[in-house]
């Protein structure tokens, strides 16, 4: 403002040019001052915000209002209309606050006469006062001048900027710029596909399918009966459709000797799919991974199998084995494919196929018979061939293929493997097992000798009776190899009757009348059938050794002083609500009595019982 009151001082000109000098001043004030906040933000939601848009990047477009600074998201803006220039703004401010003057200069006087770059000096005749009213004409005067007046008036620097000022902002009115915040999208054409060939779900859609359709029958994967753990593959079949009913339907396929008719339970069916196109036969396959042990039925009858290789080209690759078990290619044509089952890939049988050692006793079961191959695992056939050995005479009776369909591998468990890879049929060996039940455990000891032996089961015979234990039952298995047949003996051995009596007279068999005559020392309490003792029971205080045990006294220190042999050991569980009951340490070592310990949780002696059994 100091600057223009300097301007129209040195201008010279009387009252009445200073105040149109100073009403130019005050138009341009006001309209720079009016347009300082003419952009427009028009919103998506149909507002429109009105100020100064300070600056626009790709968030947010910031705007000065006259109550502050708005920040507005670039997602709710529809357009940005600027109305001003931002170098209009800069002109106004530099006039008002002194600042530099803007990159553009004003128009040069002198180019209007034809001399740029110079500015002319002019001398200005005397001019004569005007009437007030006149004075808003002041800005066309150098015009008038001009063309009434024989020597050209330049007009002064104050009001060619104004004049400058003015066009400017009137061709700022003129124009509008419009910025878009979002480009529209093309989206390339895309290539029309063939349509897929359409899959349905359940039996009851398949009984929809017009007569005369072919179709996919799948039907779901169902657990291999012969083995835990083994999934099957759902049959799938290739067939034209006949008729339908409410639980089945009657199907066409093809064979060696024209079409068969086949029926398919509705209640069986998975899904089907309609296949119009060649190229839709080799969904018969899907779901079935490499590795996958497949069975596939032919039009012409015959039947292959072997392990999923690839489906490609219109074929599909299996690898089969001969009678030797060695790996063969096949190479299948889909569109002579009818049926199509398996075995899912058992990762677990086949990674334990891969480890096994030498005289390692295995159970085998194959797909699709249940066939199980027992016996001991020999070396030699190939890397790819399992060489079984079925009567433990260290050769291979059976080669079987590897990769084949293997549906349960059966070892024995870790803890007795590597023991029973040594044994075989004749060894003497003592053992402990032990049997679950509901109500108790039963842990039992013996000594025989091997019968027979698979990768589930040890069979013991003692020269009375033979005894079948699992293996995953056994807690400790040793093989005795000195004198293995007197320790048979031993453990069969009996302790006579009369020999028994001689240590502990009350046993029973004992006739009623000895009883009486000798009398019951405390603690000893019998039951007879009138005629003979029956029964015994030993408890405190009586304190004296009975085939050397002695009540009070660990069970296992009785068990291993007494000369008795104890072959079984009955272990309660303990019920919720109810009193334990004790511990049974059995002995059948005296002919015609049963011995037992009773014992308490702590596994102290409490009682001794004595029973005949007959």
């Amino acid at each position: 403002m100091r600057r223009f009151m300097h301007l129209i001082r040195r201008s010279g000109t009387g009252r009445s040019g200073r105040r149109a000098l100073l009403a130019t001043l005050v138009l341009a004030t006001l309209l720079s001052g009016g347009n300082a906040h003419a952009d427009e933000v028009k919103l998506k939601s149909g507002k429109v915000r009105n100020g100064k848009v300070i600056s626009e990047n790709e968030r947010f477009v910031i705007l000065e209002t006259r109550l502050g600074r708005l920040r507005i998201p670039v997602s709710e803006v529809e357009s940005v209309s600027r109305r001003e220039d931002a170098s209009a703004d800069g002109d106004a401010d530099a006039e008002t606050d002194g600042a530099e003057a803007p990159d553009k200069p004003a128009p040069d006087p002198g180019a209007r006469r034809g001399r740029p770059g110079r500015r002319a000096i002019v001398r200005r005749a005397p001019r004569k006062p005007k009437p007030e009213p006149a004075a808003a004409s002041d800005e066309t005067a150098p015009a008038s001048t001009a063309a009434s007046a024989p020597e050209t008036v330049a007009p002064t620097a104050t009001e060619t900027e104004t004049q400058a000022e003015r066009d400017r902002l009137s061709q700022l009115r003129r124009s509008r710029v419009v910025r878009r915040t979002k480009r529209p999208a093309t989206e390339p054409e895309k290539a029309v596909a063939k349509p897929a060939p359409k899959a349905t779900i359940g039996g009851m859609d398949l009984a929809k399918v017009p007569a005369g359709t072919e179709v996919i029958v799948f039907q779901p994967p169902r657990p291999f009966a012969a083995a835990d753990g083994a999934i099957e593959i759902g049959a799938r079949l290739v067939a034209r459709m006949e008729m339908a009913g409410v639980k089945s339907a009657w199907m066409t396929v093809p064979g060696p000797k024209g079409t068969e008719r086949v029926a398919v339970r509705l209640a069986d069916v998975k899904r089907h799919i309609d296949i119009s196109e060649p190229d839709a036969l080799l969904r018969i396959f899907d779901g079935i991974k490499p590795g996958d042990w497949v069975r596939i039925q032919l039009n012409n009858g015959t039947t292959l199998q072997g392990g999923l290789e690839g489906v490609a080209d219109g074929a599909a690759r299996v690898i089969g084995s001969d009678a030797d078990g060695k790996a063969k290619r096949h190479a299948i044509r889909v569109s002579d494919v009818v049926r199509v089952d398996g075995l899912i890939l058992d990762a677990s049988s086949h990674r334990a196929i891969s480890v096994i050692e030498p005289d390692e006793l295995v159970a085998v079961t194959y797909w699709p018979d249940g066939e199980q191959v027992l016996g001991r695992f020999v070396e030699g056939g190939g890397a790819d061939v399992l060489s079984i050995d079925l009567d433990d005479d260290g050769t291979a009776d059976r080669r079987l293929m590897r990769s084949g369909p293997v549906a349960e591998l059966r070892r024995v468990p870790p803890r007795h493997r590597d023991a029973a890879r040594k044994l075989r049929a004749g060894d003497v060996v003592r053992l402990a097992f032990v049997e679950e039940f509901p109500e108790a455990a039963v842990r039992r000891n013996h000594i025989g000798r091997i019968a027979a032996m698979t990768a589930f089961n040890l069979s013991v015979e003692d020269g009375r009776d033979v005894m079948v234990v699992p293996f995953r039952h056994i807690t400790d298995l040793v093989v005795i190899e000195n004198r293995p047949d007197a320790e048979i003996r031993k453990w069969n051995a009996k302790m006579a009757h009369d020999d028994a009596a001689l240590d502990f007279a009350l046993l029973p068999g004992t006739n009623i009348a000895n009883t009486r005559a000798a009398g019951l020392p405390s603690g000893v309490t019998t039951l007879d059938n009138g005629r003979i003792v029956t029964q015994v029971f030993i408890s405190a205080p009586f304190t004296e050794e009975t085939f050397g045990v002695r009540v009070g006294e660990p069970v296992l220190q009785a068990v291993r002083r007494s000369q008795l042999r104890f072959h079984t050991t009955v272990m309660p569980r303990v019920r919720p609500g109810a009193e334990p009951e004790a511990q049974q340490t059995i002995s059948e070592s005296i002919e015609g009595v049963r011995f037992v310990i009773l014992g308490d949780d702590l596994g102290i002696v409490t009682g001794i019982e004595m029973s005949r059994r007959d």
